[in-house]
């Protein structure tokens, strides 16, 4: 249960949710007259809808009409009779100007009626302009188009009423103001016309009665109304979306509800079907007539049964063959016994002259893996390993992290926290590296821990962040040595200044506690007991404004070390009395420079330390690295592997994480060529950079990604020299480069559209859409055959974003001839991934890495022909997930390659 202004927020951020996962995009529709004979084609001009569009009538496969018209219809519909109505946006729906435009076409395509209104932006915060339109329907010759008020957000919504026989706007009604207690009224969630009748069925979100708490539950009305908004017939469902569920459960019903409604079926005359959440129903209704009901309707439930859900896209990551495995080919073999002790860092503390670290990813791992805590002494070996208790429940959906901070001694304090479905819990042990031993904090129980840091007494601080259904509570929070809380600082509790988005904690030597917030770039300082002393604001302290502040640390005079990610420059030394008294960007002693993992601590000698996640590094006092603990980058070595192709003759080229460097291996996995970028072609970690070859051996590897950065590639002739940077001037903040066989020509994949360029960078085709004329939507993957020809997927990021829990409908398979024209479209395999590589395509067959959930990597192989018909399905017989798909030409035949993201190519036959 909840408070009614927060699931009220809730409720406007679900109404102003696209239905689609391309928010604002108008694709290509037909629409169906309720007896099937008509159908309206409607292509817009334009992605977003704005001016024409070009429309056929047909009737019964034959064209009545066909021609341009100055509006695109967003959506319409069809009379028996061959008449058109719809509405339209003049400049598209995501614009706050042009106009909102309701027209209606006779059965000759000739206009009838056009009615224009300006539209304004909203008076709401992320809700499109208006008017608006929540959609429309047919009702006894009329055509009702829902409209959004412009004063009351989502809550209420007026309908249009207009004559289709004569053209004619005939009435606008608001149907809330027919019901009785409307105040409880949230929205309206659907609105059906009832088959046989000249009655709509509406839905609505129904608030129930406030608790002495403010909390309340939610259900649904349904109501009957007629043509003119006036109820005939209503019943209510209580608390139907939150009775006996938690809060999480209730919020992801709630959006279900906002998405789908729970209107069932109104296509059988006198019948309507609607769910009924609590009791697991279908209910179905009869409508009837009824001269001595003063309504003159009478209603009443005709059958229940069982509800079951529509039966999504069957899967087809099942029951396939797998194909024959031929064998593997690794592409480093290094002696795992001279590795360094020191790799993955992410986070890392210091005391004691020892390092210690937990190795992981800079994200919340999702995936089942041992967890040890390393502890490194100032020499850089290893001191002890220590195995941390597993938190992993099988089957499910969950997220570890950790955070590790220094206990005095040889001593060191661990906390886990541990998410399912956003539940947070978090537990601590202290753990000694001289013996190995865990020792468990039984009392300490907290949310989310976002930082942590020791105070002198043995006890110690965490940042928590505890979610509460539609919004988090941050919070500052002190521990003594046993995990018992002694106290609590929140943004509303009196005596505390409010925490905005804080970041990270530090501990001054007087025992002052200072918060660094990213939201307003700030500091504010806390006396121990977590009173509120005063606040430091960076932008007027540094002179400029932070751009991200991540990071501080206390630093030997006192005064504070503060990490600014992605600013110039990122690390700031400051006093407490708001003075700057250094600066830099840190980076080894030859300028190459590095992503900082850890931020910058400070040991016991006052010098400064950080780490770029493969070595700890010393700074000095203008942030060059002056000592390495661990490995060096080393272009001539293969580490992590960020990018990965391979080519038709079996050619791989895998692109270092840390270096940039590119190594050319042959199909046996000997290693060709490294090709060495200049230091200052990257400015840290590459992360999945596009990689792509000519036929001549030249070699292009994204140089950047990221908004607002211009697409840029390194370029590398066949003898492995350095030929320079590169780009294009096309389509702005996302290019992906891949070489067309047997020509001098690229493909380009930009945001929304696809290039065809030459060897100048002159563009020789372009294309928006696909073979069915939809719009590309963030097209890519891509993969490209031996003659040229095109295969990409559409949609597939932005699809699986907005379903969340489901990879059903994961975007559309979309091929071009090598001229860059469309040749067939088609929906992708569920589970289809969309990052670089991850589809392969040979002019006749396609190869798909695939998962059966969007919150884990690919784990299965899809092989389809090309038009989507399934041959095969395998996981591939490796160590790790398969990354990458290629088809090769190997001495026996064609073979799929797949890659597993680390250093392993498998090899399979291909039938």
């Amino acid at each position: 249960m909840k408070s009614v202004a927060g699931l009220l927020s809730a409720i406007v951020a679900f109404a102003s949710m696209p239905n689609d996962a391309g928010a604002g995009i108008l694709q290509p529709t037909t629409y169906l007259a309720p007896a099937g004979h008509y159908a309206l084609s409607v292509d817009p001009v334009e992605r977003f809808g704005a001016g024409p569009a070009n429309y056929i009538l047909r009737k019964d496969g034959r064209t009545v009409w066909s021609g341009d018209r100055p509006f695109a219809l967003a959506d319409a519909v069809v009379t028996d009779d061959g008449i058109v109505g719809g509405y339209a946006y003049s400049t598209g729906s995501e614009r706050a100007d042009g106009e909102f435009v309701v027209a209606i076409l006779d059965a000759r395509g000739r206009t009838r009626l056009t009615e224009r209104k300006p539209r304004e932006g909203s008076h709401y915060l992320h809700t499109a302009a208006d008017p608006k339109s929540n959609g429309l329907f047919l009702l006894a010759g009329r055509m009702v188009v829902r409209v959004g008020d412009p004063d009351s957000n989502a809550e209420s919504e007026s309908w249009w009423i207009y004559r289709l026989r004569d053209w004619h706007a005939e009435a606008k009604v608001r149907p809330r103001t027919s019901m009785p207690d409307a105040q409880r009224l949230v929205r309206v969630l659907d609105a059906r016309p009832v088959n046989g009748t000249a009655l709509v069925l509406v839905q609505w979100l129904l608030k129930g009665e406030a608790a002495a708490d403010g909390s309340c539950g939610y259900g649904a009305r349904f109501a009957l109304l007629n043509r003119s908004g006036a109820k005939v017939w209503s019943t209510d469902l209580g608390d139907d979306y939150s009775a006996g569920i938690d809060d999480r459960a209730e919020a992801r019903l709630l959006a279900d509800m906002n998405e789908h409604g729970a209107i069932l079926d109104t296509t059988h005359p006198g019948r309507f079907e609607v769910r009924q959440v609590a009791t697991g129903e279908r209910l179905g209704f009869a409508v009837a007539r009824d001269a001595k009901d003063r309504n003159g309707w009478v209603v009443r439930v005709a059958d229940r049964s069982a509800y079951v859900p529509e039966v999504a896209v069957k899967s087809n990551l099942a029951n396939m063959q797998p194909l024959r495995m031929l064998g593997s080919v690794t592409l480093r073999n290094e002696n795992p016994a001279n590795a360094s002790p020191i790799h993955d860092v992410w986070d890392f503390a210091v005391g004691g002259g020892h390092f210690a670290f937990i190795a992981g990813c800079d994200c919340e791992s999702t995936e089942h893996t041992p967890r040890a805590l390393t502890v490194i002494d100032g020499e850089g070996r290893l001191v002890r390993s220590v195995a941390l208790p597993a938190r992993w429940i099988q089957g499910s959906n969950m997220a570890v992290t950790d955070h590790v901070a220094w206990d005095g001694g040889d001593r060191w304090l661990v906390t886990t926290s541990v998410s399912i479905e956003q539940k947070t819990h978090s537990t601590a042990v202290r753990v000694d590296s001289t013996s190995g031993t865990i020792t468990p904090i039984a009392g300490f129980d907290a949310p989310d821990i976002k930082a942590l840091v020791p105070m002198a007494d043995g006890g110690f601080l965490a940042l928590t962040s505890e979610w509460q259904t539609y919004s988090s509570e941050d919070a500052l929070q002190a521990f003594d040595a046993r995990g018992a809380l002694r106290w609590k600082r929140v943004a509303d509790q009196p005596n505390s200044a409010d925490l905005v988005d804080p970041e990270d904690i530090a501990v001054l030597p007087n025992g002052d506690v200072v918060v660094l917030e990213n939201v307003g770039g700030s500091l504010k300082i806390h006396a121990p007991d977590g009173t509120f002393r005063r606040v430091i604001d960076l932008e007027t302290a540094w002179g400029r404004a932070p751009t991200y502040p991540t990071g501080i640390a206390v630093d030997r005079e006192g005064g504070v070390i503060v990490h600014d990610f992605k600013g110039n420059p990122p690390v700031v030394r400051m006093n407490l009395e708001g003075k700057v008294t250094n600066s830099f960007e840190p980076a080894y002693a030859d300028g190459r420079k590095f992503d900082l993992h850890g931020n910058v601590k400070v040991d016991s000698n006052g010098r400064m330390w950080t780490s770029d996640g493969d070595a700890l590094l010393r700074l000095d006092a203008h942030g060059k690295v002056d000592r390495v603990l661990g490995s060096r980058p080393d272009t001539d070595k293969l580490g992590s592997v960020a990018g990965f192709t391979a080519t038709q003759k079996g050619t791989s080229y895998a692109v270092d994480e840390r270096t940039g460097a590119v190594h050319s291996f042959d199909a046996q996995g000997r290693r060709v060529r490294v090709y060495h970028p200049d230091v200052g072609d990257y400015n840290g970690r590459l992360t999945l950079p596009a990689v792509t070859v000519s036929d001549a051996g030249d070699v292009y590897v994204e140089r950047e990604r990221g908004m607002g950065s211009r697409p840029e590639y390194v370029h590398y002739a066949p003898d492995g020299s350095r030929v320079g940077i590169e780009s294009l001037g096309m389509d702005g903040t996302a290019q992906t480069w891949i070489a067309q066989p047997a020509a001098t020509r690229r493909w380009v994949v930009a945001y929304d559209s696809v290039y065809l360029v030459d060897s100048a960078g002159t563009v020789v085709n372009r294309f928006e859409r696909d073979a069915q004329r939809h719009w590309l939507l963030q097209p890519g993957p891509a993969a490209v055959a031996a003659n040229g020809s095109l295969a990409l997927l559409s949609a597939s990021v932005a699809v699986q974003m907005a379903q969340l829990r489901s990879v059903d409908g994961a975007g559309t398979v979309a091929l071009y001839s090598a001229d860059g024209t469309p040749t067939e479209a088609w929906p992708a395999p569920s589970g289809a991934q969309s990052l670089p590589g991850s589809i392969a395509y040979d002019g006749q067959r396609l190869a798909f890495v695939a998962s059966a959930d969007i919150n884990q990597m690919g784990t299965t192989v899809i092989v389809t022909d090309l038009h989507g018909k399934l041959l095969s399905r395998f996981k591939p017989d490796a160590a790790h997930p398969p990354r990458n798909v290629f088809f090769v030409d190997g001495n026996d035949g064609e073979e799929l390659w797949a890659f597993d993201g680390k250093a392993a190519v498998v090899r399979y036959a291909m039938p």
